[in-house]
Parts: structure tokens; C-alpha cells; sequence
């Protein structure tokens, strides 16, 4: 089983405070946050995987966990994540 390791991850797009009228910015914003977490955990989960003797890439991984690619934007035909803001 794999151990857990408590880790603050910073986000890029994460700094500013949310004010009135800038609610679709900041889900955006929060987002992007948030698929930048999940590419860094996937790559890491895959790096573990492949540590233990059991190599896999990531769209087979994305598969067995039921996640669709184009959800933490990953690039099937040229296998690697995009930038997590959309940009």
C-alpha cells in the first residue's frame, strides 16, 4: 500500500482574494488550482507505480481510475498534460 505524504501544494493561480462580481474569475481561477493538484498527483502516483516494477502510462492510468483526460487535461495523442489554467 502506498503511504501518504501530507504536503502543501502551491498553485500558481492561487494568490488573490475573491470580491464581489468576480465569482466566474475565481471558480476559473480555483479550477485551475485544482487540475494543477490532480497533474501532480497523477505524476506522482505514476512515478510510485513505476518505482514498485509496475510501469504504466498515464492515459492507462486515467483509464483504470475512471478519469476522463480531457477532466485534468491531459493530451492522449501527445501524452502530456497542458497547462492546468487553459492557456
Amino acid at each position: 500500500m502506498l503511504s501518504y505524504v501530507k504536503r502543501r501544494t502551491n498553485c500558481r493561480n492561487c494568490g488573490s482574494s475573491t470580491t464581489t462580481g468576480r465569482i466566474l474569475p475565481e471558480l476559473a481561477r480555483l479550477t485551475g488550482c485544482w487540475r494543477e493538484a490532480a497533474q501532480q498527483a497523477l505524476a506522482e502516483l505514476q512515478q510510485r507505480l513505476e518505482a514498485r516494477g509496475q510501469p504504466t502510462d498515464m492515459a492507462q492510468l486515467l483509464r483504470h481510475l475512471g478519469i476522463d483526460p480531457h477532466l485534468v487535461r491531459y493530451d492522449t495523442e501527445g501524452q502530456e498534460f497542458l497547462p492546468p489554467n487553459g492557456t
